[in-house]
């Protein structure tokens, strides 16, 4: 356990608002929940960027939230991954 709190402190210290303020963030514009998408507020590897993720209805296969990797599905509201 004390090795996966020592990684993500790690990890966040590699991403500085320095770093942040250099990364080209992609554009969203095409993620609206009108197409089965939604915008995840700094989804990004390095949490600088949003990032835009599928939304899952019941039934469909999901994938629990795993530290430091980047997420490309959410499980709609109401709804958790089991």
């Amino acid at each position: 356990v004390i090795f996966a709190i020592k990684e993500d402190l790690t990890h966040a210290k590699l991403y500085t608002d320095a770093y942040c303020d250099k990364e080209q963030c992609e554009k969203l514009s095409d993620c609206h929940e009108s197409n089965g998408k939604k915008i995840r507020m700094k989804g990004s590897f390095c949490l600088c960027c949003d990032t835009c993720v599928n939304i899952l209805r019941e039934g469909e296969d999901c994938v629990p939230d795993i530290p430091n990797m980047i997420i490309t599905s959410e499980c709609a509201e109401g709804l958790q991954c089991d």
